[in-house]
Parts: structure tokens; sequence; C-alpha cells
């Protein structure tokens, strides 16, 4: 290999590394390349406890690409419990401390960067300091509000994170916002792996640098300044993120071809996964998407809530009540059944005469419960 194609070999890797983007556990991730949207819940290849190494569409016109997360925490009319009270992950609940407050036990709520604390204790880690100021201002509202109001205002908090139509105006938002972003970042892609070594190839190292190094830079500097443009018309509120945002993309010709990543991958994260699946996936993947979902939102892996407690159950069953409410909405406005999740499925061999409802996992009369639902007791096939 010639010292050219090593150069552009090393800079090809560094390019690949900037189309990986790290998930947390409980993260649904939604991409596109040159096709139809599909959906994720646990990556292809690297992974670990916390979470999981997504890839993202590496030739332009770059793909899209974007994570929700919906509500992490779970809301009741008692208090707030830092864990979701969904398992989207094959795997089961994010890892962390679940940590259970009661509304009146809160004194304080402070987002700082990407860490949401109460009182003066860390309560959770978001993805984005804009998910943690969304997510202390919830709180706040709900800590503030009256008792007999707070059940109501928790409703209203599920339903905006099912808001279809909200979910298509931030898509568009995000189209017209990243154009320009787009269009750029794929003329420095063509000039860097296209013009650059063909240049380079055809006359040398001089004088085509000399045109090829200002060019770069002048791209990298436009494409910075347009998308903290866009980045500042789609989250004010990030000024931190903003600011390395077009620090990297200066620095780092890569990060700006990937320009589109940064402004994308944050667009949903407020909103349901399967409402975004109800917007951006056709009815047969939305269906393959949603039916894992409702079961186990339905019947739930055990232990059921990661606090002891009758307190905290009773307000973890209450909040997965609301949601399947609104999920049974989201999903029957699209033409589905979720009752027929729940039908028992048929028999695959003679000796199977129990499943699980949650897993739809089938077993012979000898067994107990599934062990992969944590316990989960069996019901019987017919």
């Amino acid at each position: 290999m010639t010292e050219r194609q090593s150069l552009l070999a090393v800079f090809a890797l560094v390019y690949l590394s900037e189309c990986l983007v790290w998930v947390r556990r409980g993260g649904v991730v939604f991409r596109r390349g040159m096709g139809r949207w599909t959906v994720r819940v646990e990556s292809e290849g690297v992974r670990n406890d916390r979470g999981d190494l997504h890839w993202t569409w590496p030739l332009p016109p770059f793909g899209q690409v974007a994570v929700a997360h919906g509500l992490p925490f779970t809301l009741g009319p008692e208090g707030v419990l830092n864990s979701t009270a969904e398992a989207f992950h094959p795997a089961g609940r994010p890892l962390g401390s679940p940590s259970f407050l009661r509304w009146e036990e809160i004194r304080s709520v402070e987002a700082s960067a990407k860490l949401l604390r109460l009182n003066d204790l860390m309560f959770w880690n978001s993805d984005s300091s804009q998910e943690s100021l969304r997510l202390g201002r919830t709180i706040q509202a709900l800590r503030k509000s009256e008792p007999g109001l707070r059940e109501a205002r928790i409703r209203e908090t599920v339903s905006a994170a099912f808001d279809l139509s909200r979910i298509r105006d931030r898509v568009a938002e995000a189209n017209v916002a990243g154009r320009p972003v787009r269009i750029l970042s794929g003329i420095l892609a063509t000039l860097l792996f296209g013009i650059a070594p063909a240049a380079v190839a055809w006359f040398g190292w001089f004088p085509p640098l000399y045109f090829l190094v200002p060019a770069m830079f002048a791209l990298t500097g436009t494409i910075a300044w347009k998308a903290v443009q866009a980045h500042r018309d789609l989250y004010p509120e990030a000024t931190e993120e903003r600011f390395r945002l077009a620090f990297m993309m200066v620095l780092s010709p890569a990060a700006a071809i990937r320009a589109v990543d940064p402004l994308q991958r944050p667009l949903l994260e407020e909103f349901h996964p399967v409402a975004v699946a109800a917007v951006l996936l056709e009815a047969p993947a939305l269906a393959a998407f949603a039916t894992p979902a409702w079961r186990d939102l339905r019947f739930p892996r055990l232990p059921e809530c990661p606090v002891e407690g009758e307190t905290v159950r009773q307000n973890e069953r209450w909040f997965r009540d609301q949601v399947l409410e609104a999920f049974r909405k989201t999903v029957k406005s699209a033409g589905l059944d979720p009752d027929a999740w729940e039908k028992a499925p048929e028999s695959t061999d003679p000796s199977h005469s129990q499943y699980c409802a949650r897993c739809h996992s089938q077993f012979t009369r000898t067994a107990i419960a599934c062990r992969e639902c944590g316990g989960r007791p069996l019901v019987p096939i017919s």
C-alpha cells in the first residue's frame, strides 16, 4: 500500500467511526439509508450492559437517524421513580440505581448540562442537555401541582409523548433546517474522497494541496456555521452542545461530513418509540415492533418494579395503565388491534401446552415459569 493509499485509508476509518452512534439501553433507534425507515432496539454488533453501538448510513446523502426514549421516568400520583416501566431492549430495563421520591420530598430540581439533580443529589444522567432540561421542567411542574390535579397533569405528559402531529412537525422542521448542511456535507465528502485522491494521484501532492486545503477549511467552516444555525432553530436551549458541535466540525472534516447526525439524533427523544414508529414505519414494521412492546407493558418482566414497597409498585402500575391507554389509541389509529397480540399462539409442537404471555415462548406441561421473563407464570395454550 502506497503512502497516499494509507493516508486515505486512515481518513476513511476516522470517517467511519463518525458513523457510529452510542445509545443507552432503553433507547430505540430509527434510521434510514436509501430506502425506508427501519427500527432497532439492539445493536447488530457491539453492545454491553449500558447500551449499544449502532451504525448510520455512510454514503451521501447520509441517511437519517433519530433516537426515541419517551419518558425515562415512572410518574405517578405518589412520586417519581428514575426507571422506566417499559423494556424495549431484549435484555430488559436499563441498568442503574433506581430511586423513588415522593412529590412532597422533592425540595429542589436542578438541570446542569446532562445531569438532573433532585435535592442536590444526582437523579438522572441524560443523553443531552435538552433532555435534562425538559425532564427537570416536567418534575418541577408536577411537584408544584395540587395533589388533586397531579394525575391529570401526568396524563397530559403521557399524551404529549404520543403526539403524532408534533412528531410529523419535528421531522419536517429537521428536514428543512438540515437541508443546507446535508448539501454542503455531500460536497465536502466528494472533495475529500473523490476530487482530492484523483488530483493527488494525477498531479502529485503539489500543487493540488494549495487549492484543496483552503477549500476544505472553507467548507468545514461553512458547514459548522450552517449546522449551528440549524441547531439553534431546533434546540434553542442547548447552548453548550451547540458550541461543542461547532468546535468539533471546525477541527475535524469527518465530523463536518456527519453534521446531519447531531442535528437529527435528539430530534424525537422526548416521544414514545411506538408513537415515532407509527409516524415513520409502514404498518407491517409497526406491528412487528409494537407487538412485543405491548406485551411487555401488559405482562412486565418480573420483578414488576425495581424498588421494594407497595406504594412504588402501585405507582408504577398506575403509570403503566396511562401509557397503555395512549399506546392503544396510537396503534388503533394506524389500523392495528392490540387485543389480537394477547391471544394465545398456536402450538408449534404437540408437547407444548403452555406459553409465556410476555414473550410467547412455548413450554411443555412440566414447566412452571418463564425464566427469560423473570419467572413469569405460564398460561395454558388452549
